[in-house]
């Protein structure tokens, strides 16, 4: 109710007459990542003589869409709305070696490569302040809040068991199988709040103002990311089912991310 209410008050601003904003549209392209301390404390306490188990995040590729308002209080300071519709994605990798290989080169090695793929969408609403530092230039600073409501993500999960028999220390039979599946995440928080700031250039180009920045948007909430169905047997992906463990509950997601927005109306004295 309070985003609502925040979002109510600037959309208010920004109609009366005596106001003065521009409004436009955006695209945000960028790379997001999703990690979990808990995740990977607990894969290092699996670890012990003869396994070894890890875990990592990748960097992805999102995409958002979606537009812009600002309101001017005066030159150097506005605040901006800036509504838009994410695709994102995000993949954590983990990895199991049991060698059980005796000290006379016979025995087995046994692998799991695994990665979890997250894809899912959501609503973005980044309530920031931007300071024009240099009129000349047009150069400025922006920071504030992200406002995330999340859909439902979708989990595929890739795994590869490898097998090798040793006798005598040569590796002397070879077995490769893959597991895919494709599992609905139904336990999630649905809202999610990042801090973001970023610097950019304000360029003047056909008649339009056009705004070019970086951002980092750093994550203040956490998540769990589980599906509760027990049917679907998986590896090291266990830990996002039912069959896993319910301590991870803070994977959190962070993205770094170009914006470009264009004004199309502009309403300034």
């Amino acid at each position: 109710m309070r985003l609502f209410s925040i979002i109510f008050f600037v959309v208010l601003l920004c109609t009366e007459t005596s106001a003065q904003y521009r409004a436009g549209v955006k695209v945000s392209p960028g790379l997001g990542y999703t990690k979990s301390s808990d995740l990977k404390s607990y894969f290092s306490k699996l670890s012990h003589e003869g396994a070894e188990y890890s875990a990592a995040n990748r960097m992805r590729a999102h995409i958002g869409l979606g537009g812009f308002a600002d309101y001017k209080i005066n030159d150097e300071w506005y605040i901006v709305l800036e509504p838009v519709f994410t695709f994102a994605s995000a993949n954590l990798v983990s990895s199991f070696t049991a060698d059980h290989v005796d000290e006379n080169g016979h025995g087995t090695v046994y692998t799991i490569s695994s990665e979890a793929k997250f894809r899912t969408n959501y609503l973005s609403v980044p309530l920031t302040a931007r300071y024009r530092f240099n009129a000349r230039r047009e150069l400025y600073l922006t920071g504030g809040f992200v406002f995330n409501i999340n859909f439902k993500p979708t989990l595929f999960s890739e795994e590869k068991i490898t097998t090798v028999e040793y006798k005598e220390g040569i590796g002397d039979d070879y077995s490769l199988d893959k597991q895919t599946k494709e599992l609905k995440i139904d336990d999630y928080n649905i809202f999610n709040l990042n801090l973001v700031i970023g610097a950019g250039k304000m360029f003047n180009r056909f008649g339009r103002n056009v705004f070019v920045d970086i951002r980092y948007s750093h994550p203040l909430t956490k998540s769990p990311l589980r599906t509760t169905s027990t049917n679907d047997h998986l590896l090291l992906n266990s830990a996002y089912t039912g069959q896993g463990e319910k301590m991870f509950n803070d994977f959190k997601t962070g993205l770094f991310s170009l914006n470009i927005a264009v004004a199309l109306y502009k309403n300034y004295r």
